[in-house]
Formats: C-alpha cells, sequence, structure tokens
C-alpha cells in the first residue's frame, strides 16, 4: 500500500469555491439559464466524443448495488451475478485509487486539514482529469495532475478548513476522467471535529413575536477542554437584545440567556454579540439573535391587483389576510367593495385575532377609470375603518402573453412595507430612515452568479451618486446556502462594492419587497414610497438607474423604461431533442439489465424504441403505462422497446431502478444510465424524451412529455414504419406536461400509509396517528431556506401543543443535495428546532403526500385522515396553525375548524 500524505496546516484567509445549482427559482433569466444550460451540457458531452465512439459499457455514479433475493432461490444459494458488460475494444486509461477514504479521525478545530489522494493511471492510454468537484464550499482542491499516462500516479491534494465544520462530518469529492468504465471516482474526507467552548443552538431565533411579555432564548454553552474557562457575553451598544451568560457548572456548563423586553416596535430585528473566553485557540464566538415584529393589526396584501385581462377568462379570487398580533380582540365588522361587479366575503378564522377578505372577481371582469377599493369595518379604537386599494391590471401587449411584471415590481408607488434592520456597522435602515436620503436597497444571494455581475455595475452608479445624498445598501439574502457573515464580506469585497451591507441570512426582510429572485433592487424615495425596482443584471442598469435617481433628485416623474420590441410572430418552438429528426443516430453503446447489446449496431435488427426516463420523474411515471400498453401490442411485430434510466437530481441504486419501473407496469428492456453518457447525445435534456429509430439508423420520430395522444401517435409512428410509409406529421406542437399534483388535493382523504423512524428510535407511521387528536408532519429540506424561516414559526406553536397530545414531525427530505443524518439534525438543531425529526433522504414519504415543494406541512386528524395542509413559509403560519389544532382537539370536522387557510384560483 502506498504511504498517504496527510499534514495539518495553520488555516489562511481565502474563499472557498462554490458551486452554483440552478433552482426553479431565484434567478431572473430562467428561460435563458435553461438554454445556457442546454449548451453547456452539449459542450461536455462533446467533449467526450472520443470515448463515446467507442462501444461502451453501462456506466454509474454510485457504489456496488444490491441484487434483490430471488424469491425461488434455496437457502445457502449464492446470488446471482449481476450480467457482466462488455470489454471496450482498445487500449483505454483505468483511474485506480487505492485508499478513496481519508478518515481524520478525531480532531480539534482550527486547522486546515489537508490530505493527498494518489490516482494511478492503470490502463493502457493517457487518463484525462476532466473535472474535480469537491461536495461542499469547504473543502478546497489544490494543483493536481491534468493528465496521467499509463502506469503513472498523481498526488490530488484537498483541505478542509475546519472552524466550519462540528462533530461528524463526510466530505465527498468526485474526480471525474475519460475512463469509460469507471469515468466518477468517488473520493470521500471524513472524521470528528470537537470544538474548544460549544455553543447550541448557534444562533438565538425569536421568529415572529406576537406575545406582549418578555421573550427569552436560552443557548448551551459547554466547555469541551480540561482547562478552567473564563467567559462572558460583550454588551451590544444597541437593539432589543439583552445577552447574558450564567453559570451553571463552575468551568464546564454555562447558558447564554438572550432577553427581548417590551414595549416591542414593529420592524425586523438582528444584533449579534461576541463571546469572549480564555482558550487561546477559541478566543471569540459570534451568536446572532433575530426577531420579527409584526405590526398590531397587520393586514396582507397592503392593495390587491388585478389579474392581467389576459388571463381573467375565468372567475378567480384574492384573499386578504388580517391578524390582530394584539392582546385585545378584534373584529372585522362588514367589508364592501364600491363596484357592484365585484364581490367580497369574510371569513374569520381565529374569532378576535385572525380574519380573511376575499375578493371575488367575475370572468372578463375590467377595471372601470376609478380604480375601486375594499373598505373595512372593525371593532379597533385606532383602525375602525381600513381602506384597501384594487390595482389595476398590468397593461399586455398580447392577449396570449402573461405580463413582464414581477411580484416586486407590483410595489412601485406603493408605501414601503414595515421593516427595520442594522447595517454591519451598526446602523438603522428602516422606514423611519428614509426620509433622510432617497434609498436605493439591493437584495443579493451571495452564491449568485447574476449579483456578482450586477454588484460591480451598481458600485459604478454609487461613486457617482454618494456625494449627491444617495443611500446605498446591499442586503445579504440566503438562497439554498447559508453563509457566515465574514463569508458575505469576502464575496461582496470580490465585487469591489462599497457601500453598505445588512445581513438578513433569515430572509425577513426580502420577502417584505417581494424579492423573490436576486438580484433585485429597489429605490425608495424620502417620501417613503417604492419609487423603481428592477429585477436582475439588466444591460442598461446603469443608464436606467442613473435616470431614476436624476429624476428624484430633480423632483420629476420617473422616465418610463422603453418597451420591449415585439418579437415577430415565430413557429412552434423546436426542442432539442426533436431537432434530431431525420438524422442519423449519435453514436453509442451500452448493455440491458439482461446482457443484450443497445448500440448503433443492434438498430439493424429491429424498429427501436428508446424512452429516456428518471426514476423520481412524474410524468415518466404517467407515461411509461402507455407506453407498456403500445409495447403488448407492437413487439410481436418485431419492433423493440427500451427504458433508458437517466440520473434526475438524485442517485438511485440499481435495484431501486428497477423497483420503479416494476411499479409502471412496463416490462420491455431496461438500460441503466445513472451517469447520463446516453441521454444527452439524444438531446434528452428533459423527461421523458422518446426517441423511435429505424432500421436505417436513423432517428424517425421524436415524442416528450407524457402527452395525451402519445399511443395514437406512437402507433401511428411505428406503423408507418413498418409499413414503409411516410411518417405521419405532428400538426400540433408537444402538449404542455399536465400540472404536478398538489397536497392540498389530499385534504379530506385517507393519509398514505408509511412506516418510518425517528432520529430517536421513535415509530413513525400511519398507525400511530389514532395515538393523537392531531399529527403535524412537516416535509422540510436541510437547504431549503424557507424551511429553516418555518421552524420558529413551528416550535412557538409545539411548545404550547404538544402538552395537547398533538405529535409534531419534521420529515427531513432530500432538495438537490443530500445531507448525511447528524448533518441534517444540527441543521435544524441550529435553527432552534426542538420538534422530532424523520431522516428520509430517499424522499420515500414526501412523494406519497404530494410534498412537491418545502416546506410542505400536512396536518392528520386522529382517525387518519388528512385534515389540512399548509405549504411554505407564510407569515401567519403560527395563527393559521393554531386554529386548525384547537379544532381538532376539540373534535371539529376539518371543514369547520378554524385556521384553515381558504383555497385560492390561480389563473
Amino acid at each position: 500500500m502506498r504511504k498517504l500524505k496527510t499534514s495539518i496546516g495553520i488555516a489562511t484567509a481565502g474563499v472557498a469555491p462554490r458551486h452554483l445549482a440552478l433552482g426553479a427559482r431565484g434567478f431572473p433569466r430562467l428561460v435563458a439559464l435553461g438554454a445556457l444550460a442546454a449548451l453547456i451540457a452539449v459542450a461536455a458531452w462533446t467533449s467526450q466524443a472520443a470515448a463515446l465512439m467507442k462501444p461502451e459499457v453501462k456506466t454509474t455514479d454510485v457504489p456496488a448495488t444490491r441484487i434483490p433475493a430471488d424469491p425461488n432461490a434455496k437457502p445457502g444459494e449464492p446470488a446471482p451475478e449481476q450480467p457482466k458488460p462488455p470489454v471496450p475494444e482498445g487500449p483505454i486509461p483505468v483511474a485506480k485509487c487505492d485508499e478513496p477514504t481519508k478518515d481524520f479521525g478525531e480532531t480539534w478545530m482550527g486547522p486546515t486539514l489537508t490530505h493527498a489522494f494518489i490516482i494511478k493511471n492503470e490502463g493502457q492510454a493517457p487518463l484525462e482529469i476532466t473535472k474535480v468537484r469537491p461536495a461542499c464550499g469547504c473543502t478546497v482542491a489544490g494543483e493536481h495532475p491534468k493528465v496521467l499516462e499509463p502506469g503513472k500516479s498523481g498526488e490530488f491534494p484537498f483541505s478542509i478548513n475546519s472552524t466550519k465544520l462540528r462533530g461528524k462530518y463526510e466530505k465527498a469529492i468526485t474526480i471525474s476522467t475519460n475512463d469509460p468504465v469507471n469515468p466518477d471516482l468517488k473520493l470521500k474526507l471524513a472524521g470528528v471535529v470537537k470544538r474548544y467552548v460549544d455553543v447550541l443552538p448557534t444562533n438565538a431565533i425569536f421568529g415572529k413575536i406576537s406575545d406582549e411579555g418578555p421573550q427569552e432564548r436560552v443557548l448551551k454553552i459547554t466547555n469541551n477542554t480540561d482547562r478552567n474557562l473564563e467567559i462572558k457575553a460583550n454588551p451590544t451598544e444597541d437593539g432589543p437584545f439583552k445577552f447574558e451568560v450564567v453559570t451553571t457548572t463552575p468551568n464546564k456548563e454555562y447558558e447564554l440567556k438572550v432577553t427581548m423586553a417590551p414595549p416591542f416596535k414593529p420592524g425586523e430585528y438582528r444584533n449579534t454579540t461576541t463571546i469572549t473566553t480564555n482558550i487561546s485557540e477559541q478566543e471569540s464566538i459570534i451568536v446572532t439573535a433575530t426577531a420579527s415584529v409584526p405590526e398590531r393589526i397587520e393586514i396582507q396584501p397592503a392593495a390587491v391587483t388585478l389579474n392581467p385581462a389576459a388571463t381573467s377568462d375565468k372567475p378567480y379570487t384574492r384573499p386578504i389576510r388580517i391578524t390582530n398580533y394584539g392582546k385585545d380582540p378584534v373584529k372585522v365588522l362588514e367589508a364592501t367593495v364600491d363596484d357592484p361587479a365585484l364581490k367580497v366575503l369574510v371569513n374569520e378564522r381565529t374569532e378576535g385575532k385572525a380574519y380573511t377578505v376575499n375578493l371575488e372577481v367575475p370572468a372578463g371582469y375590467q377595471a372601470p377609470a376609478t380604480l375601486p377599493k375594499i373598505t373595512l369595518k372593525t371593532t379597533d379604537k385606532e383602525k375602525e375603518t381600513v381602506v384597501i386599494p384594487i390595482n389595476a391590471a398590468p397593461q399586455v401587449a398580447d392577449a396570449n402573453k402573461r405580463p413582464p411584471t414581477r411580484p416586486a415590481e407590483q410595489l412601485v408607488g406603493q408605501p414601503a412595507p414595515t421593516f427595520s434592520i442594522n447595517t454591519t456597522d451598526g446602523k438603522p435602515v428602516s422606514n423611519a430612515t428614509l426620509k433622510d436620503a432617497i434609498t436605493v436597497v439591493d437584495f443579493f444571494a451571495p452564491n449568485c452568479g447574476f449579483c456578482k455581475k450586477q454588484i460591480p455595475m451598481l458600485e459604478n452608479v454609487r461613486k457617482e451618486y454618494v456625494d449627491k445624498g444617495v443611500r446605498f445598501v446591499s442586503i445579504s439574502q440566503t438562497m439554498r446556502k447559508t453563509f457566515t457573515d465574514d463569508e458575505v464580506k469576502e464575496v461582496l469585497k470580490g465585487t469591489g462594492f462599497q457601500g453598505e451591507l445588512a445581513m438578513d441570512h433569515a430572509n425577513t426582510i426580502g420577502p417584505l419587497f417581494n424579492a423573490n429572485s436576486y438580484p433585485t433592487l429597489v429605490v425608495l424615495g424620502k417620501s417613503g414610497k417604492v419609487e423603481a425596482v428592477t429585477v436582475g443584471a439588466a444591460a442598461d442598469f446603469e443608464s436606467r438607474l442613473k435616470g431614476q435617481l436624476d429624476a428624484l433628485i430633480a423632483g420629476k416623474p420617473l422616465p418610463t423604461p422603453p418597451p420591449t420590441a415585439e418579437a415577430p410572430p415565430q413557429q412552434p418552438q423546436q426542442r432539442p431533442a426533436e431537432a434530431m429528426v431525420g438524422k442519423e443516430a449519435p453514436k453509442f453503446s451500452a448493455s440491458t439489465t439482461e446482457g443484450k447489446e443497445f448500440s448503433n449496431a443492434s438498430l439493424a435488427q429491429a424498429i427501436t424504441v428508446a424512452d429516456f426516463w428518471a426514476p423520481n420523474c412524474g410524468f415518466c411515471k404517467k407515461q411509461l403505462p402507455n407506453l407498456e400498453k403500445v409495447r403488448k401490442e407492437y413487439v410481436a411485430k418485431g419492433v423493440r422497446f427500451v427504458a433508458v434510466s437517466q440520473t434526475m437530481r438524485q442517485n438511485f441504486e440499481d435495484a431501486q431502478v428497477k423497483e420503479t419501473l416494476k411499479g409502471t407496469g412496463f416490462e420491455g428492456e431496461l438500460v441503466i444510465d445513472s451517469a447520463n453518457s446516453i441521454g444527452p447525445l439524444f438531446q434528452a435534456t428533459s423527461f421523458p424524451t422518446m426517441v423511435v429509430m429505424g432500421k436505417s439508423g436513423k432517428i424517425e420520430a421524436v415524442n416528450i412529455g407524457a402527452v395525451a395522444d402519445l399511443e395514437t401517435r406512437l402507433k401511428a409512428q411505428l406503423d408507418a414504419l413498418l409499413e414503409g410509409k411516410p411518417m405521419p406529421k405532428v400538426e400540433a406542437p408537444t402538449a404542455a406536461a399536465p400540472p404536478q399534483a398538489t397536497p392540498e388535493s389530499l385534504v379530506g382523504k385517507k393519509a398514505p400509509a408509511f412506516d418510518l423512524a425517528t432520529v430517536d428510535g421513535k415509530k413513525l407511521g400511519s398507525s400511530d396517528f389514532a395515538n393523537h387528536p392531531a399529527t403535524v408532519l412537516t416535509f422540510v429540506a436541510p437547504n431549503c431556506g424557507f424551511c429553516k424561516k418555518a421552524v420558529p414559526v413551528i416550535e412557538t406553536v409545539r411548545a404550547e401543543y404538544e402538552a395537547k397530545g398533538v405529535r409534531f414531525v419534521n420529515v427531513a427530505q432530500t432538495m438537490r443535495k443530500e445531507f448525511t443524518q447528524q448533518e441534517t439534525v444540527e441543521v435544524f438543531k441550529t435553527a432552534g428546532s426542538n420538534i422530532e425529526l424523520a431522516y428520509d433522504p430517499k424522499n420515500t414519504v414526501g412523494p406519497l403526500y404530494n410534498a412537491n415543494g418545502f416546506p410542505t406541512m400536512v396536518v392528520v386528524d386522529k382517525s387518519g385522515n388528512i385534515a389540512h395542509v399548509n405549504v411554505g413559509a407564510k407569515p401567519d403560519l403560527d395563527t393559521v396553525l393554531k386554529g386548525q389544532l384547537d379544532g381538532l382537539i376539540a373534535g371539529k370536522p376539518a371543514g369547520e375548524a378554524g385556521g384553515k387557510r381558504d383555497p385560492v384560483a390561480v389563473p
């Protein structure tokens, strides 16, 4: 065995590389990004064309899979062997690492942990290193060889900043090469990091405060050394938080008490304290406290915007939620609207505390020149009359297109929502400070590529206008991954921005301004109104912002952005795979799970239908039963049907892929292509993508999605090929995939059966529902920012209702990245959650409840029926949940239980 190089050095300052993962939200140019992603995928696969030209075996990027047990096998018989794929012809490179895991053992935090893996090329051709991918930003790759000649070895050094680790850790590394048999070499760095002084939870999160009494959060401080500990919390100069260290066991255990004393003023609060110690290796620990104080009478939204004319051909509802956070009850006596074509209905969700006012808009409604308004009459002495404006629908040039207006842009002309935050220099930024200066607020995320492109342009404007009295504040938001304050500062420093900076890791401010994608820039005038909004890194960003600021400084109306030139009529857009019809099939080679050849050479033997699908693709599971119906009829006519499994966000073991396909009823051949070595050759950028190939080796037809006419369409295509006739044309473009089933659609139905266990070993499953008046299952993901925002809110409800018999369980799911159980526990502990946690990394339970996004909360009653569903981190989640639970505890039917969210029609 070769001796691996291991050393421990002192950490050096630097920025760990970040990996940018594109999600369904958070970016201003989704369509452009989709096209860019497709181009990048094509370029990446083209670079491996030489390897793909050779006969190729099935590849996988997961460890060797378990072979399902044969129910007919006799005891003691060995399990059947997996069919061995053919060996590629000619000399090939072979990547080998004798020791793919480095366990650092138990180490103290502080030093940088370094290790060099030794990789050898045991093949007969040069081994090309195409990519080195650490799974997380705390792992940094060093300089390494780009090519290893046959028989040669090379060092691949990596380092981990141990100050970013806590407890047990495992950091995965993938090294991609041109090895055709094992293209992705999996490595791992593991160990346990001990902190000299540990603080848990790491931050004091108060969530939304609606109680007028004193508030307190307690953090446990533990001295893990055998030294005497001297510790103190430095007092903060401003802010509502007070930090006090209390000794529980001298030199060993302490408590950090973080308190807030009334009266509480509405706003978002965040402050930090530095705990100092006499431990030289960890002299300071930063603890952050956050809290949100809503208005006593909170109305959301403050104004109602109508649907565009193009999307108002059906009646729809606009809800307005009124929440009373005061001590005395407040009733909504009546609601009226000064347009007889509109109706308003009042629903009391919690008596004296929470109401929903639904504005019902008829189909085809057109607002008059003088816009109507909603008037509420209440019993509140300060707000006896509340007026809610109704804004006109955004103008749309093309009646077949949705308006370009983003949610944040709809705030233009309205008073800025109530907010309050301090910059890193301790300066307040709030509604009260707006009168002092025109304020430019830029919501950005440290791992947002478009933000890094926009911020230098913002700095150019700041340099010119800061002396004219304009204030520039960048507010950091969390997008998929949480960054420390120092990491955010380092990222911003790299962009050149020198304006003010505020940290909003809990995303308490951005959502108030509807900043649901980044960057979102908001210009606030001295009047306190939102004067302009710019979303994304627009090409004319600098000139547009300067024009807006010049107008505000001069007291003139803001310039209207020039309308976008109307694009000429276009033919229905063709998918990349559809553009390959009529061309020769790309060179490919693989084996089915039964060992049969699937390649260009095999096409001459039969008309072949190749269906590219993914085990976690809902549309694929809907389409495959229809494909099976065609297969049963046409396999006897000599047509070959092959399902080619691809990887989409999540890796599956071979046994799981087979089980999923079996569940759809499809009985054709299966090729498992976990490394996606074949699908991209056919431009299969979405799933399912079905390719029909003739015996000539050409692509004759492509069908994308779970289209309604799949059976008819495919049969017509196969009939034409069998009879030697021209392929029938598809007159209409491929039908859009049907919408996903929503969790709300399950309300009133029996909860799907499942069996899990919590991380504490307690049973969790359908059989347990009868033991509680209600069970609250919240499907969450460790890298979900909205989940972390909802956690403290749910925690306040748990603290009150667990004693009443209600069971609360967070069911951790995987979203783009899989976390270990220990990492998952740590994430939610840090977020302040004491709720039971079930670890479900393979997402076996969430899809049963249609949990397509996170957080998704499902409330199950004692009889095992789904009584309520709450999706997202809504501002009034605690109030709504309490009303729902009160109703279930009182034995009311779900429909009569207080706090139920009313369904809203979505055009």
